[in-house]
């Protein structure tokens, strides 16, 4: 139905405006309201990665990344008084997307030890 996938459509691009808004606030200390904000951060990218799935679009490693590790490093970062994880750039993405592949390769050659 394309009044649903539209309504999917602007639902992701608002709760991916959120999440950058949420990500943009800066924090200088891991107190109350960073905690909410955190909690809220958690809730956004559960919702956006399952509308993502939903609308059969491609799970990249980046959608992966803020998926499983966004919110953990947003909360270092804060904790260690660098505000939050707008210092997390492309650069960022590419080394763990690497640690990733390593690690997949691997287990590789165990699973298809196990085959034999």
């Amino acid at each position: 139905d394309i009044d649903k996938l539209c309504d999917d459509c602007i639902d992701l691009l608002t709760t991916i405006d959120a999440i950058n808004t949420n990500l943009m606030e800066w924090y200088l200390q891991w107190d109350e309201r960073a905690k909410k904000a955190v909690e809220e951060l958690k809730v956004l990218v559960r919702h956006a990665a399952a509308t993502v799935r939903r609308l059969g679009m491609s799970v990249t490693p980046k959608w992966t990344l803020q998926e499983d590790h966004c919110v953990s490093n947003h909360v270092r970062l804060i904790k260690g008084r660098y505000g939050g994880a707008i210092w997390l750039d492309e650069s960022y993405v590419e080394v763990e997307h690497k640690k990733a592949k390593v690690l997949d390769r691997r287990v590789q050659g165990v699973l298809s030890f196990q085959d034999k």
